[in-house]
């Protein structure tokens, strides 16, 4: 079972003199539960648009396959190598 990891980094941007803080993010695993996470992201976009979804990182599908939400960015290797701009979430355990 793929583990799913939410990417995110802040973006500032400026739209009509609005200044806003949009995060990119993006999914790793574009199985069913990534698929429903990235309808999350939309339906909680449709109410206020805060996430800018990049698409979803997936070593078992094809760079550039694209599914009902967004592209395919590439596995684990496009993540690590390409995308070191964008921050994994960390957990500690205690």
């Amino acid at each position: 079972m793929k583990e799913l990891v939410l990417i995110i980094q802040s973006r500032w941007s400026l739209s009509q003199e609005i200044i806003s803080c949009m995060k990119d993010i993006a999914i790793y695993g574009a199985g069913g539960f990534g698929r429903e996470m990235a309808c999350a992201i939309q339906r909680l976009n449709s109410q206020e648009t805060v996430w800018n979804f990049l698409g979803f990182f997936d070593d078992g599908i094809d760079k550039g396959a694209h599914n009902q939400y967004g592209e395919i960015l590439g596995g684990i290797e496009e993540l690590t190598v390409s995308y070191t701009h964008l921050t994994l979430p960390t957990t500690s355990r205690v």
